[in-house]
């Protein structure tokens, strides 16, 4: 039951969890003529090993591999949860995008876990995977800023470099439109065990 002047932006943000965990149906109801555009967002906490893969017209797959020297040859293995990894490592990031329709404005956060240092730190403008895109390196992440992709699968890299013992999450790959934020998709992430 709240009034606004035509054509302005209403935000409502309910925190108390009474509220939130007995309401499981939203009603809005718009009074005057004209289009209206709204989103209802559901938010709330949970362990990173218990998220699993998320996304629709937009999906995101991550998948961590460990650089190994096999026979002279340098191969990729693939990291799995209490697979162990040693300080020093090169650990890749392979980020697989799929989308069904053209977007313009995506956002790609690659989540890194707190035991991995990038091996490229500068961040920039890029071209691979038959696009361009800006690359932030923070942090606790890389993010990637695409103007626009098509429709199809694109695969990104990052590397790693292993610095600390202990036991971590890998991280999640997150992704989203600027513009469109219902169109929104993350990875699952994978535990990793560095050991000293």
């Amino acid at each position: 039951g709240r009034s606004t002047i035509p054509g302005s932006y209403v935000k409502e943000v309910f925190t108390d969890e009474s509220v939130i965990d007995k309401s499981r149906t939203v009603m809005i109801r718009k009074n005057d003529a004209g289009i209206g555009w709204g989103a209802v967002y559901a938010q709330y906490l949970e362990d990173m090993d218990k998220v699993s893969q998320h996304g629709g017209e937009l999906s995101v797959d991550k998948k961590l591999y460990v650089e190994r020297m096999v026979n002279n040859v340098k191969q990729l293995e693939p990291v799995t949860a209490g697979a162990a990894l040693n300080i020093g490592d090169i650990v890749v990031s392979r980020i697989s995008i799929r989308l069904d329709r053209a977007m313009d404005f995506v956002q790609l956060k690659d989540q890194r876990g707190a035991c991995f240092e990038p091996v490229d730190n500068l961040s920039g403008y890029r071209w691979a995977a038959g696009t361009g895109y800006y690359v932030a390196i923070k942090d606790a992440s890389t993010n990637f800023f695409f103007d626009s992709l098509t429709k199809g699968v694109y695969i990104l890299e990052s590397r790693y470099r292993v610095s600390r013992s202990g036991i971590y999450e890998g991280g999640l790959a997150v992704m989203q439109s600027a513009y469109a934020p219902e169109f929104s998709t993350h990875s699952a992430s994978v535990k990793v065990n560095v050991e000293k």
